[in-house]
């Protein structure tokens, strides 16, 4: 779950496996918003505010993907293959990169924000890692 501005108001965005949603957190909302609908099985999410994108992992699809939260709500796959497990998934801002865990090759991982240059920064000594924080401004 993620408490974030854009399109001029607060929102909070978050997953409930096959949906994710927003929820206005000035108006008194009844029932959140579906932005991306019809996935299978959202384990994290993350999202990048200069680009109004938000990035989620999904472990059924065995991918990462993508959808701008501006009107279009295009989605995208940014990572498809080499995935078994993705679960935590985290965004850096500062170097425009994402960060993922996969609890099958316990491994964490980087790439681009488009899915290019991706390495395995460990893969040593994990168990079942799930999910992962960055801290972008202190590196």
């Amino acid at each position: 779950m993620l408490c974030v501005t854009f399109l001029g108001s607060s929102k909070l965005i978050f997953a409930n496996r096959y949906n994710i949603c927003t929820l206005d957190t000035k108006v008194n909302q009844s029932s959140p918003n579906l932005v991306v609908t019809g996935l299978e099985d959202v384990a994290a999410l993350d999202f990048m505010h200069d680009e109004q994108m938000v990035y989620w992992t999904d472990i059924t699809q065995e991918k990462i993907r993508a959808a701008r939260l501006n009107g279009s709500l295009n989605t995208a796959d940014i990572l498809s293959s080499g995935l078994v497990s993705p679960d935590g998934l985290a965004c850096d801002w500062v170097t425009r990169k994402l960060y993922w865990v996969d609890s099958e090759t316990n491994r964490i991982e980087v790439c681009g924000l488009n899915g290019t240059i991706r390495k395995v920064l460990v893969w040593q000594e994990l168990d079942q890692p799930r999910a992962l924080a960055l801290d972008p401004r202190n590196g």
